[in-house]
């Protein structure tokens, strides 16, 4: 029986009130500083554990919502540390994987606070600012709100899709041009789009050359934001063609995935499941 069983009435107090933060811009970890991170509440959840009360890691707690046995807890939980630590990799970011420690994780932190004077508090309190930083890297918070979505774009999936907008002066323009020709209707909207795409190429450049240095780029993602909400309605124009609407769509939700990754844009429900990593 784990902790988020025998104490979900507790827990539920940690929930209230707290709201994600992946609605506001955070810096972004590489996914060297994610492994970096994981090593280490792996390390400190360990420390803990050795440096609790040896009858109290024996010990069932009871309260009004059940039993706990603390040493099937404290297994349940360094299991899921070690999940994440084996499975996240440059080509999947793990996200359920970290949810799943966020989730079983944030009882104990209740619990811990409660009961500050018990050995280990001083070596919880490290591992928890270890599980704050993960939650930050995830775009959530540490005990995670209720219903959270926690989701990362990994350095893989951002690259992919700034390499993409880097294209879409001719990806997008080139076809738009064409269109325009001999179209007087189109011409005026094809100049505005153009001179926006070559805007937003730049900036992804920027953007991407920033992130390989692993600069701080959160400005430079707020300008793909702005360029690319400038460009909505030029595209929503009805002398578009249908084929040019879809590029742009296309190019949409490569922007959105990048103010996704600097927690710019609020992650669609659908992001939680296992399919979308």
């Amino acid at each position: 029986m784990a902790f988020r069983l025998a104490f979900a009435g507790i827990a539920l107090l940690a929930f209230v009130g707290t709201t994600a933060s992946a609605q506001n811009a955070f810096e972004r970890s590489t996914d060297k500083q994610v492994v970096k991170l994981v090593d280490s509440l792996g390390k400190n959840l360990k420390e803990y554990r050795s440096a609790l009360d040896k009858d109290f890691r024996k010990s069932v707690i009871r309260t009004p919502t059940g039993e706990v046995d603390v040493e099937r807890y404290l297994d349940d939980l360094e299991t899921a540390a070690k999940t994440l630590g084996d499975r996240f990799n440059e080509k999947y970011a793990a996200s359920s994987e970290v949810a799943d420690l966020l989730k079983k994780a944030a009882p104990a932190n209740t619990y811990m606070h409660e009961h500050s004077t018990l050995a280990g508090a001083s070596e919880w309190d490290r591992f928890a600012a270890d599980l704050n930083r993960l939650a930050a890297a995830y775009g959530a918070t540490f005990p995670p709100a209720a219903n959270a979505v926690v989701r990362r774009i990994g350095d893989g999936e951002l690259t992919q899709s700034l390499n993409a907008l880097e294209k879409a002066p001719k990806t997008i323009g080139n076809p738009l041009s064409k269109a325009a020709k001999g179209n007087a209707a189109l011409a005026t909207v094809s100049g505005a789009a153009t001179s926006g795409l070559n805007s937003l190429g730049q900036a992804a450049k920027t953007l991407h050359g920033r992130v390989d240095k692993g600069d701080p780029a959160t400005a430079e993602a707020r300008q793909i934001q702005t360029l690319a909400d400038k460009l909505d309605p030029v595209f929503a124009n009805a002398a578009v063609p249908a084929d040019v609407k879809a590029l742009w769509t296309t190019s949409r939700g490569d922007v959105d995935k990048v103010l996704q990754a600097f927690g710019l844009a609020k992650p669609a429900a659908s992001a939680a499941a296992p399919a979308a990593r």
